[in-house]
C-alpha cells in the first residue's frame, strides 16, 4: 500500500518515473502505464517505486482537488495552474505533496450506526492515518482520525436489519 508520500521522491528521481507521476498528477484523465509496460520498460531497481506510485492517489490530485477531497486555497489553486502551464513537473509534484489530504486513498461512502445510527461516512487512509468524514442526521460534518503504524487486517462488516 502507499502510505507514505516519500516514495514520489524516489519516483521523480528517475526520469521515467517522474514524467509517469506528473502525467497522472497533472493530468487525471491520461492512463497510466500497465504494470507489464512497467515491468518491461524499467530496471529492477526502480519497479517497487513505481509500482506503489502507479496504485497510489497522487494520479487523482487534480481531481481529488476539484471534488473538495484536497484542500487548497486560491493562492494554491493559482499556483498549481501556473506550474502546471509552465511544465514545471517536480515544482508542481512538490506543492501538491503539501496540501492537505494529498496521498490519501479514499474509500467509497457507507453508513455506519457511530456517532449515531444511520450516519453517512467517508473513510481515507494515508500519512499513516485513517480518516473519517462522518455527516450527521443533522447534516452537521465531522471529522476524526486515528494515527496508524502497522495494519494487518481490514474487515468490514454489515448487518442485516
Amino acid at each position: 500500500s502507499y502510505w507514505d508520500t516519500a516514495y514520489d521522491g524516489d519516483v521523480m528521481d528517475n526520469r521515467v518515473g517522474l514524467n509517469l507521476l506528473y502525467a497522472q498528477v497533472g493530468d487525471p484523465g491520461r492512463s497510466a502505464l500497465s504494470s507489464a509496460q512497467c515491468r518491461s520498460h524499467l530496471p529492477l531497481s526502480d519497479r517497487a517505486c513505481v509500482m506503489k506510485m502507479i496504485f497510489s492517489l497522487p494520479h487523482q490530485t487534480v481531481s481529488d482537488i476539484e471534488r473538495g477531497w484536497i484542500l487548497v486555497n486560491k493562492d494554491q489553486h493559482r499556483q498549481l495552474k501556473s506550474l502546471q502551464e509552465k511544465g514545471s513537473k517536480k515544482e508542481f509534484i512538490h506543492l501538491g505533496q503539501t496540501l492537505k489530504y494529498y496521498g490519501y486513498i479514499k474509500f467509497d461512502p457507507c453508513v455506519t450506526d457511530f456517532p449515531e445510527k444511520g450516519c453517512q461516512v467517508i473513510v481515507s487512509a494515508g500519512n499513516n492515518e485513517l480518516n473519517f468524514h462522518v455527516k450527521l442526521p443533522n447534516e452537521q460534518m465531522k471529522e476524526g482520525s486515528f494515527k496508524v503504524t502497522r495494519m494487518r487486517c481490514w474487515r468490514v462488516t454489515s448487518s442485516v436489519s
